[in-house]
């Protein structure tokens, strides 16, 4: 009853990974809930076959469970034969070679297979200081991409129906948010989320 789970790591084809992309890799196949892991690209060589390389040269054809990780275990052009050798043609270009060697070098430096996770920040507790004007008709939110923007929105709108949602991200226009603000009547409360 194993539940199947997706992580995309958006490469370009025909590009190498980040070293960021390989640690998270790496995070995954140390974590026995996500096993089995398959990974795969569009013909499963060349973005693949890098990520595979970084993984033979650091852990060997061993099972994880089965080893104490002390050094990589085979070198970046070990790795490399080692592949070709059970998938011909993988690992597509020069870039994605030289990764596979910048990878182990920075294992080397490292010396560790993964980096050591930051230290998270306590928690603050949320503070509200004040009460909302009940005469307040606009609302502009304004921030990062991702930042909770549109949730906020949608959660002001659960608690008063009266507010209506412009956002910028649902019009793809700028000048449309604008064009809908300006609109006498239209609306009696409006967020906009920018």
């Amino acid at each position: 009853n194993k539940t199947i789970s997706h992580t995309h790591l958006p490469i370009e084809n025909y590009r190498a990974p980040t070293i960021e992309h390989v640690d998270l890799f790496f995070r995954l196949i140390n974590d026995p809930t996500k096993a089995p892991l398959l990974i795969h690209c569009g013909g499963g060589k060349g973005r693949a076959g890098t990520m595979i390389a970084c993984y033979l040269a650091i852990y060997g054809i061993q099972s994880l469970l089965a080893q104490e990780w002390t050094q990589p275990i085979m070198s970046a052009n070990e790795a490399i034969d080692k592949l070709r050798q059970l998938r011909p043609g993988s690992i597509e270009t020069e870039q994605q070679e030289r990764f596979v060697h910048t990878f182990v070098s920075t294992v080397w430096k490292r010396q560790a297979h993964l980096p050591s996770l930051p230290n998270e920040p306590e928690g603050i507790p949320l503070a509200i200081e004040g009460q909302l004007d009940a005469n307040i008709d606009l609302i502009m939110l304004c921030g990062l991409p991702g930042s909770g923007k549109s949730y906020m929105a949608q959660m002001m709108l659960t608690r008063d129906d009266r507010w209506t949602i412009i956002s910028q991200d649902e019009t793809r226009s700028r000048d449309m948010c604008e064009r809908e603000l300006g609109r006498p009547g239209k609306y009696s409360k409006a967020i906009l989320d920018r």
